[in-house]
């Protein structure tokens, strides 16, 4: 493969620098804004907990992304000129004003942003004073390329790297940042996992980043074949951010609804308000607690026991039911806490089961055992809830007195 030769570097000839480092603080300032809005959009309120975490994490994220997008549109962005060549050959001059040619690894430049550095680049197979040739476009050690050159005198060979490159923004920076990314979006999650739940969190992080992968890489060939290397910095940028912000969302809404189809018994164990609301949801629908063959009612120590031996089904067989007994476990409720939602849901049951065995129901007249211990409260839930819904329903309704088992010595 053939390489086109450069215009050999001289004496005097300016290097350049890209807008990178600007860019990332120009970046980092936008992310610190961003921030800063969002904060005062959502109110001035104090965050705790989880939400507290999400809102950390998030500015983290948020402040640290910022500004390595900034990095790299700023590196597609010429800063200008940023010090001329100080040094060049003793003996070998360039053009009508023999001005001296430069060399790498010899000669120095006196960039204005990183002092005075060497020449880190030249040709592979042109040499003077036994040093490599320097030309146009070759680098200096602080990643300046020189921007000029005898425009009548041109240097062949491929390009050589003798000497380390530093970056135009420190290492150190760029490192600190990319972490600071990671851990924001992992403390985010882990807030997000206490406040929307463990489903919406995991599945928005790994999406998002799988979608910010996929935009990166799209949109930088999209950009690419829009406006060449330039173009597909840019379409790294953007796609990263498209696809990042597409991917969390489906992700979001993925993990709830893989979260919201768990058992009830499962959901009561999990922190969020998937789990919360999709308990509260199946509460609230009157055909969760459609009953099972033999449905039947207890109330007092011992009753259902007695019930599940004989083959009955109660109201906790349901979905409602199990959803119910999740809930109220699982939000760790007194009785006198409780109480409203037993009675709400042990409505709904005795309203299914009055359906079916009320009058002029599909099994009217069948009778609907009633297991009652001999200990029960006559201001149980059955008998001031289910009962009179039966009653007045005309259930056949047949209780059995069951013993109380005996105290615990």
């Amino acid at each position: 493969m053939s390489v086109t030769p450069l215009e050999a570097a001289r004496l005097g000839d300016e290097i350049g620098h890209t807008c990178a480092l600007k860019g990332l603080l120009l970046g980092l300032a936008l992310g610190a804004a961003i921030v800063a809005v969002g904060i005062v959009a959502a109110g001035a309120t104090v965050a705790t907990g989880g939400a507290a975490a999400v809102l950390i994490g998030g500015a983290i994220a948020t402040v640290a992304g910022t500004g390595l997008a900034g990095m790299k549109i700023g590196s597609i962005i010429d800063a200008g000129p940023s010090g001329p060549i100080m040094i060049g050959s003793p003996n070998t001059f360039l053009g009508d004003a023999a001005i001296p040619a430069a060399r790498a690894t010899l000669d120095t430049v006196a960039c204005k942003d990183h002092a005075i550095k060497l020449i880190a680049e030249g040709s592979l197979t042109v040499f003077i004073n036994q040093a490599p040739a320097a030309r146009r476009t070759d680098k200096t050690v602080c990643s300046g390329p020189i921007r000029e050159g005898q425009p009548d005198v041109f240097f062949g060979g491929p390009k050589g790297t003798y000497l380390p490159l530093e970056s135009e923004v420190p290492g150190w920076l760029v490192t600190t940042l990319e972490w600071a990314a990671i851990i924001g979006s992992v403390i985010a999650t882990g807030g997000a996992i206490f406040t929307v739940g463990i489903g919406a969190a995991l599945g928005g992080f790994a999406l998002g980043y799988i979608g910010g992968e996929l935009g990166t890489k799209y949109g930088g060939d999209i950009g690419y074949a829009i406006g060449g290397d330039k173009g597909r910095v840019v379409g790294e940028v953007i796609g990263e951010q498209i696809g990042s912000a597409l991917g969390g969302k489906l992700g979001e809404w993925g993990g709830a609804r893989i979260e919201s189809s768990l058992p009830s018994s499962v959901l009561a164990k999990l922190p969020g308000s998937t789990a919360t609301t999709t308990l509260q949801a199946r509460m609230a629908n009157p055909d969760n607690f459609a009953p099972g063959e033999n449905p039947a009612f207890w109330t007092g120590p011992g009753s259902r026991d007695a019930a599940l031996a004989n083959g009955n089904s109660t109201m906790e067989n349901t979905l409602g039911g199990q959803s119910t007994e999740a809930f109220v476990n699982g939000q760790n409720m007194a009785w006198e806490q409780s109480k409203p939602v037993w009675v709400e849901s042990s409505t709904n049951y005795a309203n299914q089961v009055a359906s079916q065995y009320g009058t002029g129901g599909p099994r009217a007249g069948e009778p609907v055992t009633v297991y009652v211990s001999d200990a029960a409260n006559p201001n149980s839930v059955y008998f001031t809830t289910e009962k009179p819904i039966l009653q007045a329903a005309g259930v056949n309704i047949v209780e059995v007195v069951v013993p109380a088992p005996p105290p615990s010595p």
